[in-house]
């Protein structure tokens, strides 16, 4: 799929549980309630980043209570109206795993029963579940180079600007990547990033 400019996916970031304010308990639970990933088994606060081949994370949305579904982020952020008012993104789509599903701006895998899908399709599949894999090297950089944020006990929302954060140190991931030339992930595309002045102009 050599129409693919960027992958698009929801990262969970832990914070700590909650408190009550002003010892108000019913407030408390819905809170807790609210940031509580049951899929990751902890309270979080929700993000959905747009990543490309140059190794840049090109668009942050959030944060939103850590149980929402990535689809809701994608539609709350409007950022497929975004890409469509846009004419250089015309031809081109972003790729989403099968929550996303096709159209004019979006693709994901094929679905269906693996055994009624076409050696083509899986190879699709299998090809781009390979390079997707790229997103998660994307957050591993960010809380590698800010350690800080992957300190969930340090991290309570209400208390701190968690959300703020979190946006700065992907801003700063990359102004690094862009100072560095690259990153693993523009390595293993093989695309360069923009020089730092050239990131920094929005060129």
């Amino acid at each position: 799929m050599q129409n693919v400019w960027a992958f698009v996916d929801g990262t969970v970031r832990g914070i700590c549980r909650p408190k009550a304010r002003n010892g108000q308990r019913d407030g408390k639970y819905r809170s807790q309630k609210s940031v509580y990933n049951g899929h990751k088994c902890k309270h979080a606060l929700k993000y959905q980043t747009l990543s490309t081949p140059d190794g840049l994370i090109t668009h942050v949305y959030g944060p939103f209570p850590g149980r929402n579904h990535d689809i809701k982020l994608f539609k709350d952020s409007r950022i497929a109206n975004v890409i469509r008012g846009d004419a250089r993104f015309k031809p081109y789509r972003i790729y989403g795993d099968q929550a996303y599903g096709n159209d004019s701006v979006l693709l994901s895998p094929f679905t269906g029963a693996v055994a009624n899908l076409s050696r083509e399709q899986k190879l699709v599949n299998k090809s781009m579940s390979n390079v997707r894999v790229s997103v998660e090297w994307g957050y591993g950089q960010v809380v590698n180079y800010w350690t800080a944020l992957d300190l969930k006990r340090q991290a309570r929302s209400g208390t701190q600007p968690v959300g703020s954060m979190y946006r700065v140190a992907i801003l700063l991931t990359n102004c690094l990547t862009c100072a560095n030339g690259g990153n693993t992930i523009s390595d293993y595309f093989r695309l360069p990033p923009p020089s730092l002045e050239e990131y920094l102009k929005g060129s």
